[in-house]
């Protein structure tokens, strides 16, 4: 049996392919997408927002990319200087000697930021700046406040414990600290995407945990604003 197909019969399909290829299921357009009418707004926006999906996970991937064509492992050559005069400068006035490592622990975060894809132009600007003026105090103090939370019991966070008043102090060195410190703004700098860390992967002792919890809650409502 010969079919005959007329131009709105290859226009409705080119319709058809355009929407599958954004991501709509061919069964949500059964009866809804016809000759006669034209696209629904909301499934052309369901669409659109597919396709600014798929670019932002192709902008991710073109930057993983060029950080690997660089072979400077994505964190460019004179932020990399900056990072080791950084670890020297906390050396020398560190009085436990135990926190170079910790800063370690913070910079491989940078580490995962530019090979994830999610670190830009902007990022290595404000490092530029940040890690060679009086934000390294503040991190200093930070990552004090963050060792001497390690000898607090995780009981001590809670408002009724004896220590809360000591425990809590310490907390509001830490948020001064990444307000304040060389990492101050960095979110603001990056883009959106998925770097695969979570809180449980960072290794915490005693109060660390639940100091560390309560700090990125506090700042969960402002990556929501953005």
């Amino acid at each position: 049996m010969v079919r005959y197909y007329q131009l709105s019969d290859v226009a409705l399909l080119l319709k058809l392919r355009t929407l599958t290829d954004a991501g709509i299921p061919a069964a949500t357009l059964h009866g809804v997408l016809t000759r006669d009418t034209s696209v629904r707004a909301d499934i052309v926006q369901d669409a659109l927002d597919n396709v600014d999906k798929e670019i932002t996970r192709l902008h991710h991937q073109r930057g993983r990319l060029f950080a690997m064509q660089g072979g400077t492992s994505g964190i460019p050559t004179d932020i990399q200087a900056l990072i080791t005069d950084l670890r020297r400068w906390v050396t020398d006035h560190d009085e436990h000697g135990t926190l170079a490592e910790l800063l370690d622990q913070d910079l491989q975060g940078l580490q995962l930021m530019a090979d994830a894809g999610v670190a830009t132009p902007e990022t290595w600007e404000l490092l530029r700046r940040t890690l060679v003026d009086e934000r390294r105090s503040a991190t200093l103090d930070g990552l004090a406040a963050w060792s001497t939370l390690a000898s607090y019991t995780e009981s001590s966070a809670s408002p009724d414990s004896p220590d809360y008043p000591a425990v809590a102090h310490l907390r509001d060195v830490m948020i001064r600290s990444i307000d304040d410190g060389v990492l101050g703004g960095l979110p603001d700098t990056l883009l959106d995407g998925d770097v695969p860390l979570a809180t449980t992967d960072i290794p915490t002792t005693g109060a660390q945990r639940t100091v560390l919890t309560d700090l990125v809650k506090r700042m969960e409502p402002a990556r929501r604003s953005r």
